[in-house]
């Protein structure tokens, strides 16, 4: 599968778009571009994909339609048939146009399924509950199921009955922690947003967190883990398959799950994401709904939960 990276001709930074190959039926590609205008411009908005067997046009009546707060910005993300070829994609916002093209984005590093259980992807990719802006576009929510496919273990809702709930969240792939953070509570009942409140008065919405530095400018962030479970510090190197913590229910979250996404830098906030994929799951960008059977590695050590 190709993963393709949209470079900006224009002075927005290239990182901010992406451009993948979409699995499944439909045989669509996808993109997300993140555009800026002078919100002093008035008239439509005028969006073209050209490709080599056409071109689709799009219009909308006025920068309002999709720059609600005027700010002179708005996110579009992008759906196409593979079979139009697109070359180029322009955004005109009255006089002002914009022009993109698709560059290819090759993943430097062999990455598996950080999580050592049979899981299903709850959220994935351009979601926009939660995986709408561009730190974390690409990003995937697991949850966490039993031997049987089952999320939860007893009929009352809780984070003990919720199958993934501890279960271990392993290293994708060799590398260096750059990040740690294991003080905050696991949701528990009703949704409490001064739980992930940290002491200078921010918000981690990530929750207990680690990030992995693999190399060659590629991060990996594990969040929303388990509090107390982590068990690296900042400066260790671990190896792939190696337990780095446990899924929790920390920071922004509503039920226990593991929040994966691999990035351009080594906080929580403010660098790009981009497309993942796991080898030991075909190298293909993963859907929600997808459920993924478990496959230990040699240098796991220890078992899945139950």
């Amino acid at each position: 599968m190709i993963l393709s990276l949209v470079a900006l001709l224009s002075t927005a930074p290239a990182t901010d778009v992406y451009r993948i190959d979409m699995p499944g039926p439909g045989d669509y590609e996808s993109w997300a571009v993140d555009h800026e205008y002078d919100p002093a411009e008035s008239g439509p908005i005028i969006i073209t994909a050209q490709g080599e067997n056409g071109s689709s046009v799009q219009t909308w009546p006025s920068p309002e339609t999709l720059d609600s707060n005027g700010d002179g910005k708005f996110s579009v993300v992008a759906h196409y048939p593979k079979a139009l070829g697109t070359v180029t994609y322009t955004i005109a916002v009255g006089e002002q146009a914009t022009t993109y093209r698709p560059v290819i984005y090759q993943q430097q590093n062999r990455y598996i399924l950080p999580l050592a259980g049979n899981t299903i992807v709850s959220r994935g990719l351009f979601n926009q509950n939660g995986h709408g802006w561009y730190t974390s576009r690409f990003a995937y929510d697991f949850l966490g199921l039993d031997k049987t496919y089952a999320p939860m273990t007893a009929p009352e809702y809780s984070n003990a009955n919720l199958a993934g709930f501890g279960m271990p969240v392993i290293a994708p792939a060799d590398g260096v922690v750059v990040f740690v953070e294991d003080r905050l509570p696991d949701q528990e009942g009703e949704y409490d947003a001064e739980s992930f409140r940290l002491p200078d008065g921010s918000q981690a919405y990530h929750g207990n967190t680690v990030i992995i530095d693999h190399g060659k400018g590629e991060f990996v962030a594990l969040m929303h883990l388990k509090q107390g479970s982590i068990r690296v510090a900042v400066g260790d190197h671990v190896v792939q398959g190696q337990p780095v913590g446990a899924l929790g229910n920390s920071g922004d979250s509503s039920g226990p799950h593991l929040h994966v996404q691999l990035q351009a830098g080594p906080l929580p906030q403010g660098f790009p994401s981009l497309p993942l994929t796991f080898a030991d799951h075909g190298d293909q960008i993963l859907e929600s709904g997808d459920y993924l059977t478990y496959r230990p590695v040699n240098n796991e050590s220890r078992p899945p939960s139950e």
